[in-house]
């Protein structure tokens, strides 16, 4: 997990890793054109927007799968840029 500063953190994380990063995101950005293609391409794991979580759990169960695997899976736990530098508070469940 780490903060998220800028549109390039994930740039900045890959290009730094001796390993390949799986990327948690929301769906909507997965979505975005030209940008999906990438998404795909880095294996990227789609979630639904907070508080939408389907019932059968399936990004929740990829980020399980690719950890089992010993993969290395990024995520922005604010799920958004930061605009002040610090973390936002927590949202209760």
């Amino acid at each position: 997990m780490c903060n998220h500063v800028s549109y390039v953190d994930a740039l900045l994380l890959m290009a730094v890793s001796p390993r390949p990063i799986r990327f948690v995101m929301d769906v909507s950005i997965f979505r975005l054109p030209v940008m999906s293609w990438l998404f795909r391409q880095v294996r990227a794991i789609r979630l639904p927007p907070a508080g939408s979580i389907r019932r059968d759990g399936t990004g929740l169960r990829k980020v399980s799968e690719a950890l089992r695997d010993g993969q290395l899976v990024c995520i922005f736990p604010e799920g958004r840029i930061t605009d002040n530098g610090e973390l936002y508070p927590s949202v209760p469940a």
